[in-house]
């Protein structure tokens, strides 16, 4: 019987299942940077026209309603690339350590899984990416695209950092946690009982089994007879 799951291994499957899903919602979602677009002479208050900004998609608001785009790459901001790239490459790995992580804590058994933690803690550098060349652009970004008189990051942002610091966090979890109950044979990958070697001497016989013929029947277990120098 293998052990069982430590509770740090259990918070750290349970995050890298949580951390992938907020990397995916939040790199798709165009709210990476909210802006308000001033109009000056149409009487228009400055709430009710507004635009949205993401890795992908570009949204404008006004008077209530939204209307979404693809952005439209242009010389000014082909380094938008680099958070696609990055983000795309953080969701798609991290998806697969997430759904591992789900099918390890629903049907697997208590083990280490570093290879499983190597690879989530890659795919969370990647995705560390993103927001960092996203934040440096900001000011080019809104000035270029949507001449953006106002603007502040949207929850999307927050939501994809968050995603990818729990990546991070919980694969280094990953890496460093050990199952509740390890079993010796299970070091090399073995289920089976570890081998016992008793060692009798005439002179002092293992007590309580007197005869050698006991010890020999119980499985697992070998008996070696020094008397004689044997």
């Amino acid at each position: 019987m293998a052990g069982s799951f430590s509770t740090a291994q259990k918070l750290s499957l349970a995050g890298m299942f949580i951390g992938s899903m907020l990397c995916f919602v939040g790199l798709g979602a165009p709210y990476w940077l909210v802006s308000h677009i001033q109009i000056e002479g149409l009487g228009v208050p400055d709430e009710l026209v507004g635009g949205s900004v993401g890795v992908f998609m570009v949204c404008l608001q006004a008077l209530g309603e939204e209307e979404c785009l693809m952005i439209d790459m242009n010389d000014d901001i082909q380094w938008l690339y680099v958070p696609r790239i990055c983000g795309s490459a953080c969701v798609l790995v991290g998806g697969i350590c997430g759904l591992v992580a789900l099918c390890l804590a629903c049907c697997g058994r208590g083990s280490r899984f570093l290879p499983l933690g190597v690879v989530c803690f890659l795919a969370a550098a990647a995705g560390a990416v993103a927001p960092a060349v996203f934040a440096h652009n900001m000011d080019v970004f809104t000035t270029t695209v949507m001449n953006v008189h106002v603007a502040s990051y949207g929850w999307a942002f927050y939501l994809y950092c968050s995603g990818v610091g729990l990546l991070g966090l919980t694969s280094i979890m990953a890496c460093f946690s050990a199952p509740e109950n390890p079993i010796g044979g299970m070091v090399l990958g073995h289920p089976g009982p570890a081998a016992v070697i008793v060692t009798q001497t005439g002179a002092h016989p293992y007590l309580p089994m007197q005869e050698p013929g006991a010890l020999a029947q119980v499985p697992g277990v070998a008996v070696v007879n020094t008397q004689n120098g044997y």
